[in-house]
């Protein structure tokens, strides 16, 4: 039973868009229409014996008809039909029933333009203002010469229809205008929804390439793993004392030696460093007591380098099971204990990359999520005033998705700035640090104006190279942030200048506002972090910031004693660039 009515309450679907928004407010309508002739009928059957009957058994077989082809998506005939015999059954209640223009009944003609507008769009508000014109002027008429004999109908009088045009005429527009900007935040949502789309695929695409580059990092592990299996070993034989018994060409070349047989009979010490001859002695007596074999890592030297080497160590027992003396084999491993370095380090850059990433998808999608379910309740409550004729309501809801809309517009084009910074760059500029100072400063002069901040810029500050229009957005967003967050101080001011750091110059934006707790120093720079929800922006400027100041392969840092001891960003950039 609940499926059935699930699918009965269920529009039809369709690929437009469009044909599947309209087919769901007839839906809605029809269903209304249905069960408001049905309540009707029994009405009017237990209070004027079947009067409108008639009217009202019409109204809803045309509902019935009309949900019928709206459901099998025939939606034309439907969208001419419902406005049209709404206003004619209307008209013909009022007429039949003696009502007059000073019934409520009257109320039905603006929510038939009202509708009208919603079923056939931008100009039919105003043609069913003129046919409800030409109706009520009927009724006018009627009452006027004793057709109609309602109590009121002695105040009827030809200059009603006046007034009456006037309200038609302003319901018209006022529909028009509300039709208009339904249409425009739809069209609106719609490339908000394809951007976002577009978003998701180059998130995508961005996953595929770091799979791509992790199946590339395993390749080139195991082509340099087996680049190493296939290189000569050194191989050797002692005796007891550690004497070399035999050795082959690798190790005499190792061991800087003419032939193979300078090197037997010698010891560790005499030919390499006296700590590694004792190591190497330590490691065979270890062998022949244990009996065991043994592989290690170690430096040795080869043709007077110091490289890596695996070696490997084991006994050479008689058939007693004594030990005879050792033998062994060590394979160059150097560059792939430099490539297992440089490895490593891959793997640590790639789990940041991707933790940031992870990060990044979720704080995106959270935020971007948020407008979207605003703009998705106020359409809800939307249709529901617009059914309901409600317009101060429509306004409200109105206001709400275009600041939905608003939002989500200045977070994407700061997440488009940010992504820019280190692929889009500006050619590289030798210029003032002061003259970027005085130009972020005229770029929020409305803000600093407004409250009453004053500015101090050190004369003289050093020359960097640099984005030039990246660096002023550095000074723009903490300039900003200082005015934002000045809190009541009475005497707000912001003071830019440099100190000397062994050696390096240190730039600093230092303001006396509210200050920053050091539980938030390195919170602040991440992306969409913001330490007072209530305060406007989205939480991208100081990620920003860290951003280009690292491109300029400078860092950036907060110092503050706490709320209410104003805060000072230092940061560094290069003298070169």
């Amino acid at each position: 039973m609940l499926n059935w009515l699930n699918r009965f309450l269920t529009p039809p679907a369709d690929e437009d868009l469009e044909k599947n928004q309209m087919a769901a407010t007839l839906n809605i309508i029809l269903l209304i229409l249905l069960a408001a002739s049905v309540f009707l009928m029994i009405d009017d059957w237990l209070t004027t014996n079947g009067q409108n009957l008639g009217a009202l058994v019409l109204l809803g077989l045309v509902s019935a008809v009309s949900l019928g082809l709206t459901r099998r998506g025939r939606l034309t005939l439907p969208r001419f039909v419902v406005p049209l015999l709404g206003l004619v059954i209307v008209s013909y209640i009022i007429l039949v029933n003696n009502l007059g223009i000073h019934d409520i009944g009257m109320l039905c003609y603006p929510a038939v333009i009202i509708l009208a507008g919603l079923l056939l769009g931008k100009q039919a508000p105003f043609i069913f203002a003129w046919l409800s014109l030409g109706a009520i002027a009927l009724i006018v008429y009627a009452e006027v010469n004793g057709l109609i004999n309602s109590q009121l109908s002695f105040l009827t009088d030809y200059s009603d229809l006046i007034t009456i045009a006037i309200i038609l005429a302003l319901t018209a527009a006022l529909t028009q205008v509300l039709m208009n900007n339904l249409i425009e935040n739809a069209e609106q949502a719609r490339r908000h929804e394809a951007a976002l789309l577009e978003a998701h695929r180059q998130l995508q695409t961005y996953t595929r390439q770091l799979e791509q580059q992790e199946q590339i990092l395993r390749q080139s592990e195991a082509y340099l793993r087996a680049i190493l299996n296939n290189l000569p070993f050194q191989v050797w034989l002692k005796d007891l004392e550690g004497r070399f018994l035999t050795v082959n060409e690798p190790l005499v070349r190792a061991a800087g030696m003419p032939s193979i047989q300078t090197v037997i009979g010698k010891t560790d010490f005499d030919l390499t460093q006296k700590e590694l001859a004792e190591k190497y002695r330590a490691d065979d007596q270890e062998i022949i007591e244990s009996k065991s074999q043994k592989t290690i890592e170690e430096l040795m030297f080869d043709q007077g380098q110091a490289k890596w080497f695996e070696t490997y160590k084991r006994p050479i027992l008689d058939e007693k099971g004594q030990v005879l003396g050792t033998t062994g084999f060590a394979r160059d491993i150097t560059e792939r204990k430099q490539a297992e370095e440089e490895r490593e380090t891959l793997i640590k850059e790639l789990e940041a990359k991707n933790a940031e990433l992870e990060r990044f998808t979720y704080t995106v999608s959270h935020d971007l999520k948020s407008p979207l379910v605003t703009i998705k309740g106020f359409l809800g409550w939307l249709e529901k005033d617009i059914a309901a004729g409600n317009t101060e309501r429509m306004q409200h809801d109105f206001q709400h998705i275009r600041e939905a809309t608003t939002k989500m517009q200045n977070l994407l084009d700061d997440l488009l700035e940010l992504s820019r910074i280190g692929r889009l760059m500006n050619p590289p500029q030798t210029v003032s640090v002061t003259e970027l100072a005085r130009e972020a400063s005229q770029l929020v002069a409305g803000q600093i104006e407004a409250r009453r901040v004053q500015v101090n810029i050190a004369p003289n500050l050093p020359f960097v190279s640099g984005d030039r229009p990246r660096l002023v957005e550095v000074f723009q967003n903490l300039i900003d942030n200082a005015v934002k967050f000045m809190g009541d101080q009475p005497a707000p001011c912001v003071d830019i200048g440099v100190r000397e750091d062994e050696g390096e110059p240190v730039f600093f934006v230092r303001d006396n506002g509210s200050g920053i707790a050091a539980r938030y120093h390195q919170r602040i720079f991440g992306l969409f972090e913001r330490l007072e929800q209530n305060t406007e922006g989205t939480g991208v400027g100081l990620a920003l910031v860290k951003r280009i100041v690292e491109v300029h392969g400078g860092r950036i840092w907060v110092e503050s004693d706490g709320p209410g001891q104003g805060s000072t960003f230092y940061f560094t950039l290069p003298l070169t660039f």
